[in-house]
């Protein structure tokens, strides 16, 4: 598989608008970061609180036919009715539902097939709806459970896993053919049932078919944020302060504290050390860089951010940077030091370098 993209939510403060600046997301009124609902684990999470079940929306980098989600969903409560339950929905470009796996009041996930719906599903829908396939009593209220969802529309295959364990598991007859573009995480599966019911997710990562690793799906995972902790070169201007690092390290956004790289002439890229993983990480699925930035004015201005290893970069795109203040992201599934996938002695190594180019 190749891992598109990974989230936990954690560097954005409490703002909805930070979260959506340059990132997949898209965010419906009552969406709000919040702090994790277990009351033990820090950092924030995505809570989902919408009556017409809309919800979180992840839009895919790139569509595809093949799609690998995984996550952490807690349910605040189980549904009262069939007619509601929180959900995970797959999506066109055009925002059209084709499947959705639901919660039931029970705590069991049923797969859906929606046969063509719009971007809600009316009380006049649900006599077409297909329902694939119905797991066992999974799902539980307030707690964490790590979710995975695998879906091929080309074939029909899909897989669905709780902590792990497949629960959902078979072909579709008479797939819904297309590639997916959108992830929605909704508190309910349809527009026309309200709902009180609230969700969170963290640990986000979406993936589709087209890598050399993660072919098997990821399994449990954590997406955990690896700071800069330390200067190892570089010639940007600092608005303040003695190093790079303590400019760009903060998880609540600050911007009146900033690195800045001028145009004539261009300075050299600065490099910084990264936080370590936590001791009990043993193996590494990806890396993701993400880099929070903006340029003063109409001129030309292009960013790349790489990861180094050993001396070896695993440079990004090239991306445009705009007058708006937004994100940057590029993952890296494979260590540039022999072109394997990472370790954990290799990231604990690694290095961040941030280098305009135009």
């Amino acid at each position: 598989m190749s891992i598109q993209y990974m989230e936990n939510f954690s560097i954005y403060g409490d703002s909805q608008a930070n979260l959506i600046a340059g990132t997949p997301w898209t965010l419906q009124a009552n969406d709000q970061l919040r702090d994790d609902p277990d009351g033990v684990s820090g950092g924030k999470v995505l809570r989902t609180s919408t009556s017409d079940g809309g919800g979180g929306r992840l839009i895919l980098p790139t569509a595809t036919d093949v799609t690998y989600v995984a996550w952490r969903w807690w349910i605040v409560g189980l549904p009262f009715s069939g007619t509601d339950g929180s959900s995970v929905q797959i999506r066109d470009t055009n925002a059209d539902i084709r499947y959705l796996v639901r919660v039931t009041p029970v705590g069991s996930l049923q797969l859906v097939r929606t046969n063509g719906v719009g971007d809600r599903i009316t009380s006049a829908d649900v006599p077409d709806l297909v329902i694939l396939s119905t797991s066992g009593n999974v799902m539980n209220d307030k707690l964490w459970q790590h979710c995975e969802f695998f879906l091929n529309r080309t074939t029909g295959d899909y897989s669905f896993k709780v902590e792990g364990v497949t629960v959902i598991t078979g072909t579709d007859p008479a797939p819904a053919t297309g590639d997916t573009a959108i992830v929605n995480f909704a508190n309910t599966w349809n527009g026309f049932s309200g709902s009180s019911a609230q969700i969170f997710i963290k640990d986000v990562v979406v993936a589709d078919d087209g890598g050399s690793i993660n072919n098997a799906g990821i399994g449990t995972v954590q997406v955990i944020t690896l700071s800069p902790n330390a200067d190892v070169s570089g010639g940007w201007t600092r608005s303040s302060g003695a190093t790079d690092f303590g400019l760009v390290d903060e998880l609540v956004p600050n911007d009146t504290g900033f690195i800045q790289a001028e145009d004539d002439p261009l300075p050299a890229a600065t490099v910084m050390e990264l936080t370590n993983l936590p001791p009990d990480v043993v193996a590494v699925r990806a890396l993701q860089t993400m880099v929070r930035g903006l340029k003063s004015d109409g001129g030309d201005a292009t960013l790349v951010v790489s990861l180094v290893s050993n001396a070896i970069d695993d440079n990004g795109a090239s991306h445009a940077v705009s007058t708006s203040v937004g994100y940057r992201w590029d993952v890296s599934e494979l260590d540039p030091d022999g072109g394997v996938a990472w370790t954990p002695t290799k990231v604990d190594l690694a290095r961040i370098k941030i280098n305009r180019t135009v």
